[in-house]
């Protein structure tokens, strides 16, 4: 039944554009910088005169972390000014008009995605709510291998309830792309974690937990505190509110290829490797065996769907690109892919049949 629930929420995942082509210009493209130019963003924290002990960081990082609930899923957020900017990972709220931000005193308040990067898995959420504890930034670069680290989030909260989890760990490597410096540890990470706080052990806050790897263990990555503090100055000072995507209606009786294709690498990102490969047609099943096709896909931390159009109706095509980050060779690579897709019509239902796609050079 969950399965289920999960295939009919992927297939109500909606086109952004029911004509042809979806916008993205309103996404905000920033980088890191060495010089942080927002200044109502909580400055690092001197080092603290208190013990600086796994039990003290939680303590102090706890009231800083908050649980995300959007339309499509959950997650987890981290207050980085207590006017009301809560950062947190671009998946867990893309696509979202309306969201629920549960603060750590047990408050519920509307938010909304105020600005998302565009090569990164980041945005920011603004909330109205007064108390709030802004999170005190740490220097991720002067983390060492071994260093202890502790995570603070909101993992299967239908599970667990609305009760923050913490769990720690010690970093494992410190890792890099064109677009992100990285830390992996050993921390646990599970659904739900997303966005939530990485802290050293004074609780200052040196990541942003973002993802793991299918079919591993151990090995869980945060954006790195050099790379999200100044993205996130960026992200409040312009504000740029994302496209919201049309609802599918529910009862619908056919969905288009374009729905289709944004469910398919919507569960993809959200690792319902599954629910994704039952979009593929009986054709491409036949030829692609599951674990065959999951060998191209378990290495996948972040997927993000840029661009879905229509190419032509009869028979149904689609171009579609996708930015992806997977972890090669004990290497970060950020990788674009595009290309078509045609469909055929199964079950009452457009599924995925023949595709085209490759990196882009």
């Amino acid at each position: 039944m969950k399965r289920l629930a999960l295939l009919v929420l992927a297939l109500l995942l909606p086109a952004t554009a029911v004509a042809c082509t979806r916008e993205i210009i309103r996404e905000v493209a920033v980088y890191p910088t060495a010089v942080p130019t927002y200044t109502a963003v909580a400055t690092p924290a001197p080092p603290s005169p208190e013990s600086c002990t796994e039990r003290d960081a939680a303590a102090r990082a706890k009231s800083s972390v908050v649980m995300i609930l959007g339309y499509y899923g959950q997650g987890s957020g981290v207050v980085i000014d207590d006017s009301g900017y809560i950062l947190t990972n671009r998946h867990v709220v893309e696509g979202d008009d309306s969201l629920t931000v549960m603060l750590p005193d047990g408050r519920q308040v509307s938010g909304q995605a105020w600005s998302l990067a565009s090569n990164v898995d980041l945005a920011v959420v603004r909330v109205q709510a007064s108390g709030l504890h802004a999170a005190k930034w740490g220097d991720s670069e002067s983390l060492q291998e071994t260093d202890r680290l502790i995570a603070i989030g909101y993992p299967i909260a239908e599970v667990l309830g609305q009760e923050p989890s913490v769990t720690s760990g010690t970093l494992s490597a410190k890792r890099s792309d064109l677009h992100a410096d990285w830390l992996q540890t050993d921390v646990a990470l599970n659904p739900g974690s997303s966005g939530g706080a990485v802290v050293n052990m004074c609780g200052e806050l040196v990541g942003i937990s973002t993802g793991t790897i299918a079919e591993t263990e151990g090995m869980n990555f945060a954006i790195a505190s050099a790379t999200a503090r100044p993205i996130a100055e960026e992200l409040i000072r312009h504000q740029e509110r994302p496209p919201v995507p049309s609802r599918a209606v529910a009862d619908e009786p056919l969905f288009s290829p374009e729905e289709t294709a944004w469910a398919f690498y919507y569960l993809i990102a959200n690792r319902e490797f599954e629910l994704a490969y039952s979009l593929l047609s009986q054709r491409f099943q036949a030829s692609r065996p599951y674990g065959t096709w999951l060998a191209g896909y378990d290495t996948t931390l972040l997927v993000f769907v840029e661009e879905v159009r229509t190419m032509q109706y009869d028979p149904p095509v689609v171009y579609v690109s996708v930015l992806a980050t997977d972890l090669l060779n004990n290497e970060v690579v950020t990788r674009r892919f595009a290309g078509e897709w045609r469909f055929a019509f199964e079950g009452g239902m457009w599924r995925l049949e023949v595709g085209d796609i490759a990196v882009v050079p």
